[in-house]
C-alpha cells in the first residue's frame, strides 16, 4: 500500500499534467471514464488508485504511467530521451520522417 507521501506525490503529478493541458477534472474524467470527484480526491492524495485507473489516466493524458508515479529524476530522464530523439529525427530525410511518423502512429493504435 502506498504511503501518504507517495499518494500526495502522485496527486501532484496528476494535477500538474492535467493543468499543463488546461483541462478540467470533468474533461479528464470523461477521457479516462472516471468520476471528477474521484480525480479530485486522487489529486489531493486522499485516494490510492488501482492499476487499472493508473493506466486509464496515463492513456487519457498521453503519458507513460511512470510519469504519473515517477519522481523528478524519471521526468528528467524522459526529457533527455525526448531531446535525443528530436536530435536524431532532425538528421532524417523527409521521407524517413514520414515513415517514422507512420510507424509511431501505428504503434499508438
Amino acid at each position: 500500500m502506498a504511503n501518504t507521501d507517495d499518494l500526495k506525490h502522485f496527486g501532484h503529478n496528476l494535477k500538474s499534467l492535467r493543468n499543463a493541458r488546461s483541462w478540467t477534472q470533468d474533461h479528464l474524467g470523461e477521457l479516462a471514464d472516471l468520476n471528477p470527484k474521484y480525480l479530485g480526491e486522487m489529486e489531493r492524495g486522499e485516494r490510492n488508485p488501482s492499476l487499472d485507473v493508473l493506466w486509464r489516466l496515463a492513456r487519457a493524458l498521453g503519458v507513460d504511467a511512470a510519469e504519473l508515479v515517477g519522481d523528478e529524476l524519471t521526468r528528467l530522464e524522459r526529457a533527455e530521451v525526448l531531446r535525443q530523439a528530436v536530435a536524431e529525427l532532425e538528421q532524417q530525410s523527409s521521407e524517413e520522417l514520414r515513415t517514422w511518423l507512420r510507424v509511431a502512429r501505428a504503434r499508438r493504435g
